[in-house]
């Protein structure tokens, strides 16, 4: 949120209804720039969103590094989809 509120971008908290912003993304076509990444890590809807930095990585606050980490995305589970915001 702190990313997109720099860039203008207003979004509501929770992350199902992030995914509701902007226009779906096909997977294998996101863009570095494309803002919201997706993840329903524990199969009971979207849990955990990123960034998408480009050659399959995305940019997140992880749970198990405790930090902002660049994270390869075939190593995290449950990809639901991605938005473009801008």
């Amino acid at each position: 949120m702190l990313v997109n509120k720099k860039l203008g971008v207003t979004l509501p908290h929770s992350v199902t209804r992030q995914y509701d912003e902007g226009s779906t993304v096909p997977k294998g076509q996101e863009e570095p720039g494309d803002l919201l990444v997706f993840f329903d890590e524990h199969g009971d809807g979207i849990s955990h969103v990123g960034i998408y930095a480009g050659n399959g990585k995305m940019i997140h606050a992880s749970d198990y590094f405790d930090e902002v980490v660049e994270s390869d995305i075939k190593y995290l589970d449950g990809y639901v989809g991605a938005t473009r915001l801008i």
